[in-house]
């Protein structure tokens, strides 16, 4: 915390130039948040630096930090700043890792761009009960979101669910046949589609 103080006492009494301001950089500010440094600081620091390279340092530290809070701090910094899509798409992924431990998170971090592959992971391990808990911490998060390709909608996770389901069925009726079924195989894959989503309802 001394450190950063004392480099903002000195940007702000000696003004330096933009080289100088250039060598503050992503490994500085990751031994930062892994102290117990206000993160009201390390805002006020990013402000002081060139506005391009503080953005860059952010996306940087993206895939660099590991807890969840600081991640967050960073997206939030982000968003007040620049205009990007895929942004709330991590701020959508960071909601539901909280819903995981902290090594699951860890190996799932690597897909917070991607939400909709956090989702289609946990189907394909079946961990059916945390999918529940992730839904409806999605719930609220995109219930008026408008598909499009960048965000995650209901839309598509309505098909990644679907889309297993399927595959469901295909390995259901090459392994255990069941003639009822097989006469109706859109019962079996509703029958499917209601178990992978515990009868989720949007």
């Amino acid at each position: 915390m001394v450190l950063i103080n004392l480099l903002l006492e000195f940007i702000t009494l000696h003004k330096p130039n933009e080289e100088l301001l250039l060598r503050v950089n992503e490994s500085y500010l990751l031994k930062i948040f892994s102290t117990s440094v206000a993160q009201e600081q390390v805002k006020m620091l990013l402000n002081t630096l060139p506005y391009k390279h503080s953005i860059n340092i952010c996306y940087n530290l993206l895939k660099l930090l590991k807890n969840l809070d600081s991640l967050q701090f960073v997206v939030d910094y982000l968003l007040n700043n620049v205009t990007n899509d895929l942004l709330k798409n991590v701020q959508i992924s960071l909601k539901m890792l909280s819903a995981f431990t902290q090594s699951e998170q860890e190996q799932l971090l690597c897909l917070i761009y991607k939400p909709i592959n956090i989702i289609e992971t946990l189907v394909m391990n079946t961990k059916l009960e945390k999918l529940s808990t992730v839904l409806n911490i999605l719930k609220s998060e995109i219930s008026h979101t408008e598909c499009n390709e960048n965000k995650l909608c209901i839309e598509k996770i309505d098909e990644v669910l679907r889309n297993y389901a399927e595959k469901s069925l295909d390995f259901r009726v090459i392994t255990q046949p069941n003639p009822r079924l097989l006469k109706n195989p859109r019962m079996q894959i509703n029958a499917v589609y209601r178990f992978i989503i515990f009868g989720y309802k949007w």
